[in-house]
């Protein structure tokens, strides 16, 4: 009845809730140092169902505007239906982290192997363990 297609809003979504960056401040040139750098990181992407349902799928002249909650039912869900994950042949569950931008990898590992230790010794039952099965960092 509106005349919109999933694809208008997959685009809608992608340019009004996105995380950017933007580039540096004080960025040595090569021909000249620079003590102190700034990384610029703009998180625009939102993390709130209502927060989507207000992105604007079309807007005319008279001030109509169409947004996703006057189209869709909106809710936040997983990334991935269809992940399924074993260790050495036994089922196990499966955590993804995803970096980003800006953050270094390496040192995020690190604080996710120091968070799981710290959960296994508080909180794990007996008997149950982790392992980190697939490390890019």
């Amino acid at each position: 009845a509106y005349n919109v297609s999933a694809e208008d809003v997959m685009k809608a979504v992608a340019e009004q809730s996105m995380i950017g960056s933007p580039g540096r401040l004080g960025q040595a040139t090569g021909k000249t140092s620079q003590t102190v750098e700034y990384v610029l990181t703009w998180v625009g992407r939102y993390n709130k169902p209502e927060q989507y349902a207000d992105i604007i799928l079309k807007a005319n002249p008279d001030g109509e505007i169409l947004r996703i909650k006057d189209v869709a039912k909106v809710e936040l869900g997983s990334s991935f239906y269809d992940l399924y994950s074993d260790l050495d042949g036994k089922p196990s569950a499966a955590i993804v982290l995803k970096q980003l931008p800006g953050t270094n990898a390496a040192t995020i590992i690190e604080e996710v192997k120091e968070k799981l230790k710290e959960f296994k010794e508080r909180t794990f039952p007996p008997g149950i363990d982790y392992e980190v099965s697939y490390d890019v960092s």
